[in-house]
């Protein structure tokens, strides 16, 4: 199989949240972390529908940096769902400069 990620990931577990603009919601915890995707796990109850593959949104991640509490929102697509776990796409070209700068802190200080 031919891994297509240009960034390797990092595990992380960070409070997120996934807004489709379709309508839906759903809150969670990433299970790892790049500049371009995240591992999101969400806590759905049976019979409860997930996002669908293609799905466009915005993704938000809340995290500690050197200035404190900090979130960032990006754009993003639903790349794949497992169960309860959503494999999400980050268009991080979406986000100014600051952002880039906040989000590659938070990468730079997993392990």
């Amino acid at each position: 199989m031919v891994d297509r990620r240009h960034y390797s990931r990092k595990r992380a577990r960070l409070l997120c949240a996934l807004d489709l603009y379709a309508g839906a919601s759903f809150g969670g915890y990433t299970s790892n972390l790049s500049f371009d995707g995240a591992m999101m796990e969400s806590s759905l109850g049976p019979g409860m529908p997930g996002p669908k593959v293609g799905e466009l949104g915005v993704f938000t991640l809340n995290f500690r940096n050197s200035m404190g509490s900090a979130s960032l929102k990006m754009p993003c697509r639903v790349a794949h769902v497992m169960a309860s776990s959503f494999g999400i796409q980050l268009i991080s070209g979406g986000l100014n400069k600051v952002q880039r700068e906040q989000f590659a802190e938070l990468l730079d200080g997993l392990k």
